[in-house]
Order: C-alpha cells, then structure tokens, then sequence
C-alpha cells in the first residue's frame, strides 16, 4: 500500500497543475500531471480540478519532522485544552509559540 503524500508534495503537485493548466486544456494537464508523478489519473484529475480553483501557485512549506520533547504535564494538559478549544492542532500550537519566543530572542532565519 502506498502512503499518502506529504504537504510538501501535495502543494508542489497542486502548482504543478496550475502551471500545466495555463499551456494545456484539462485532459492534457492530467495526462501530463499523472505521468510526471507516477500517480493514478483519478488522483491527477483531482489535483487539477483543484488547481483550476486557485488564485495562483501555492507557497511550498517547510518539511516537518518529529521531534520528542519533555514537558510538564500541566503545560501538555493546557495545550491539549486549547488545541480542542480553538480547533488547532498541538502542532501547529507549539510550532507558533517557539516561533514567537524564537522571533523574540533574534532569531536569523526566516520563520
């Protein structure tokens, strides 16, 4: 069984489509889209139907990795609260509060 794909290769297939539909017509982008990456034509038709409805190309985002990481069980217990309460995941919680404490403390790169 194959895996899904991640975001990183989800966004490039979609501007990849983007870029297909403005040389060719529907049928040959997905023709197109399924070859270059070996995907299924059903999976290609999906990729440019959903291309046909962006504005532009999509931003690539950064690749994620996991990291494991101790913290005290009253903080795990308030983000998990939160994470429910504002339908964010934990991920996404944690990656913008290090974001901003990085940010805050100099942080060089592009965050």
């Amino acid at each position: 069984m194959r895996q899904r794909s991640t975001e990183v290769e989800r966004v490039k297939r979609l501007n990849r489509a983007v870029k297909l539909l403005k040389k060719f017509e529907s049928s040959q982008a997905i023709e197109r889209l399924g070859e270059e990456y070996g995907i299924s034509r059903p999976q290609a038709y999906r990729y440019v139907q959903a291309a046909g409805k962006l504005p532009r190309e999509l931003q690539i985002p950064d690749e994620k990795e996991a990291v494991i990481v101790k913290l005290p069980v009253s903080i795990i217990k308030e983000v998990r609260r939160l994470s429910k309460k504002i339908k964010e995941s934990i991920s996404g919680i944690i990656t913008e509060a290090i974001s901003v404490y990085l940010k805050r403390h100099g942080a060089k790169e592009k965050l």
